[in-house]
């Protein structure tokens, strides 16, 4: 490398490429330039040290700090550097700056020993050295040189500073040194390392090949954790990668074998049939999880044992029972599953049924009783029965232990209990108890509401109910009397239609139905009150007309029937009588409205207070009629042909009635007779439309219209044959046809 003076720049006497090669062993030179020289003179050496570099492994960077060095000469503010053999003649240039060497960038620069990229930071006066490579082996010794210049288009020269040593110390080669492992067995922990040595630290350690059997971890520390769950060979390959991302491997076996198992539990604790049982098999050895089954054998019924181990229910037969339990674990690989046994006598013994309660409380004749049986020991779902004495009548005992119903009859009664479990095996168990149950007299009382009053003749009927004893029961008169006509039944109901009016007491007893000590009864008072009867006259009349036949019917309540009705005040309309059956008929004469009273008389006996009569009052309103000429569709008439038709007859009012012409037109030729008769021989064609009015017979006569259409044709009318005219017509037809048949018949034959 050589100065140039004259333009204040350095230039390279080989090409930036070519300077970048290997060399032999470089001293390389730290310089600051402080100073200006003119024309190509020396660089002089400063007491400026950026200081030394160690590195300790491949891929690191080191920092050079020349803020001391720019400190000397503030207006220098070009870096650049340079590799120097131990002659002192440069072979590697490098520059940093704004100048011909280039913007600040990775520069990457080879010596003998290694390969450095370089970097730096102008405003700062901060460098960094990386060491990319090394060429021989793990040690290598250069030294850098950096300059200063003042600027690039400035003619001082530079100067340099005291040169910066590299060091390059690095460890021993990385080694994986564990060869071989120690065997594995299934279902234990395992716990083995795998050592290496050299390198930088820390390492890690990974499978990089194979597989690890199941169960088993290495971690990055080189350490095995878990415990194997297949057996057999499990081949493999291990990296151990340093810090500096420096690696070795090694190829491992391990060898798992098989485990040994071990049902630990040593004998089962008896048990008592119904009540609950637990107790847990364990055992040893093995891959978890394990599983426990009874593989000779039986267990008692209710009891049943978990793939866990755990052997629980209640049991609900009784005995002794041999089994054998086998524990299988969960080991893969080879001849597995693996398995232990271990054989148990299960002793279960009988239960103590107990029946509950110790006493039952008192019932009553009559009174709804109720009462739990229960039992204890033993297998749950009981059945009751009794099994010595007799319940009450009227009580009964489920199988579920409900002793309910109505006793019926009273006294103490003795009987035994039995309670039988739902045990299997050779036969159920059972327990008993005795029982004393004590049933009283019932209360018998009847029904104290006063028995409603009635009328004489009206229909009555009271119901009387007893209670507290038992049912049925039987109604008689004690002492007293009904009214006539009035009775008591055996089930307790007053009826009839009492013929007397007055205030009646009897007393009625009551007997029920029990048994034992029973029956029982009760009696009670009663008065029962007949009124003279209430006779209610009423029924509907409708309105009348003028002249038409008109009906109509009243009726009476209370009291006794038959009844007889006359009109007792005011006058029915004329025309219109009330019979004795109240019944109205006949033909009003007059119109208006006419109100008047109907009296009712019974058929009650003088010697009880009779006959009883009741009134009602009514209304019959006779309305004028009204005149009702129906409308019609007159025949057509032909021009200058008779025509003859009735018109429709009136209705409603007095007949005979009047037909009168009162408008419109009639054709000319035509007339209306006083009967309603059109007819004449019309002698103009056209519509006729007119009016007729009716009038009745009446001494003020009412009067009804109605409208009327006939039309005159010029035309004869079309005549339809009648049926017996078709018929003549076609029988000469047939009789036409048979002759000119026989007279060709005739001439065919001569």
């Amino acid at each position: 490398m050589v100065l140039d003076g004259f333009n204040g720049r350095f230039v390279s006497s080989v090409a930036r490429g070519s300077m970048r090669r290997a060399a032999l062993t470089l001293v390389g030179l730290f310089v600051l330039l402080i100073g200006s020289i003119a024309g190509g003179g020396s660089a002089s050496a400063q007491t400026c040290n950026a200081g030394s570099i160690s590195f300790s492994a491949v891929d690191t960077t080191q920092t050079l700090n020349a803020q001391a060095c720019d400190e000397l000469i503030n207006d220098f503010s070009s870096w650049g550097g340079f590799f120097t053999e131990a002659t002192g003649d440069a072979y590697s240039f490098f520059g940093l700056g704004v100048d011909d060497f280039g913007a600040p960038a990775d520069e990457t620069f080879e010596t003998a020993n290694a390969v450095y990229s370089f970097n730096g930071d102008l405003s700062s006066d901060i460098f960094t050295i990386t060491l990319v490579s090394l060429k021989n082996g793990g040690v290598a010794n250069d030294t850098i040189s950096l300059f200063m210049c003042p600027g690039p288009e400035q003619s001082q020269a530079c100067l340099t500073t005291q040169p910066t040593t590299i060091s390059v110390n690095l460890p021993a080669p990385l080694n994986i040194t564990t060869t071989t492992l120690a065997d594995a067995a299934a279902g234990v922990a395992y716990n083995a390392q795998i050592l290496a040595s050299g390198g930088v630290t820390p390492r890690t350690f990974a499978v990089t090949a194979g597989a690890l059997p199941g169960g088993v971890t290495l971690g990055t520390d080189g350490v095995f954790a878990g415990a194997p769950t297949v057996v057999g060979a499990f081949n493999f390959t291990v990296t151990v990668t340093d810090s500096s991302n420096a690696t070795d491997s090694q190829a491992l076996s391990l060898m798992v074998d098989a485990p040994t198992l071990e049902i630990t539990t040593a004998t089962l604790a008896g048990g008592t049939v119904g009540a609950a049982y637990s107790q847990t098999i364990a055992g040893t050895g093995g891959v978890a999880p394990r599983t426990f089954a009874v593989t000779t054998g039986a267990l008692p019924d209710g009891l049943g044992l978990s793939a866990a181990g755990a052997l629980t229910g209640t049991p609900t037969e009784g005995g002794d029972f041999d089994i054998t339990v086998t524990m299988t674990d969960a080991t893969t690989g080879g001849s597995a599953p693996f398995t232990a046994t271990k054989d148990y006598r299960l002793t279960i013994g009988a239960p103590t049924i107990t029946v509950g309660p110790a006493s039952l409380g008192n019932a009553r004749v009559a009174s709804a009783y109720s009462a739990s049986l229960t039992a204890s020991g033993g297998v749950s779902g009981y059945s009751f029965a009794v099994t010595a004495g007799s319940l009450p009548a009227g009580l009964t005992l489920t199988s579920g232990g409900a002793l309910s119903g109505t006793p019926t009859a009273g006294g103490s009664f003795n009987f035994t209990a039995t309670a039988t479990d739902s045990s299997t095996g050779a036969t159920p168990y059972s327990g008993t108890r005795a029982y004393s149950l004590t049933v009283g007299a019932p209360t018998v009382v009847l029904d104290t509401t006063p028995l409603p009053s009635t009328s004489v003749g009206a229909v009555y009927s009271a119901s009387l109910a007893a209670t507290g004893g038992t049912s049925p029961y039987v109604y008689t008169i004690a002492s007293g009397d009904l009214p006539t006509g009035v009775t008591l039944s055996s089930v307790g109901i007053i009826s009839g239609a009492p013929a007397a009016s007055g205030t009646f007491n009897v007393t009625i007893k009551a007997t029920d139905s029990s048994t034992g000590t029973g029956p029982y009864e009760t009696t009670h008072a009663y008065t029962l009150t007949v009124a003279p009867p209430t006779l209610n006259v009423s029924g509907f009349l409708g309105g009348a007309s003028l002249y038409a036949s008109y009906s109509g019917n009243v009726s009476a309540s209370g009291g006794q029937g038959p009844y007889t009705y006359a009109v007792s005040n005011g006058s029915t309309p004329p025309g219109i009588t009330l019979a004795a059956d109240g019944a109205f008929s006949g033909t009003p004469t007059t119109t208006g409205s006419f109100t008047f009273s109907v009296t009712a008389t019974d058929s009650t006996a003088g010697n009880v207070g009779g006959p009883y009569t009741g009134s009602g009052t009514f209304t019959i309103v006779v309305a004028a009629p009204i005149i009702v000429l129906p409308g019609a569709s007159l025949s057509d008439a032909i021009l200058h042909q008779s025509y003859s038709q009735q018109l429709p007859s009136a209705s409603g009012g007095l007949a005979p009635y009047s037909y009168i012409f009162t408008g419109g037109a009639l054709p000319p030729g035509m007339s209306l007779s006083p009967t309603g008769l059109l007819s004449g021989t019309p002698t103009l064609d056209g519509d006729y439309t007119f009016t007729v009015e009716v009038r009745d017979s009446s001494p003020t006569p009412y009067s009804g219209a109605q409208t009327y259409t006939v039309r005159v044709v010029n035309r004869p009318p079309l005549v339809i044959p009648t049926i017996s005219e078709w018929a003549m017509i076609l029988l000469a037809a047939l009789l036409g046809a048979g002759a000119v048949t026989t007279l060709n018949r005739r001439r065919t034959s001569r």
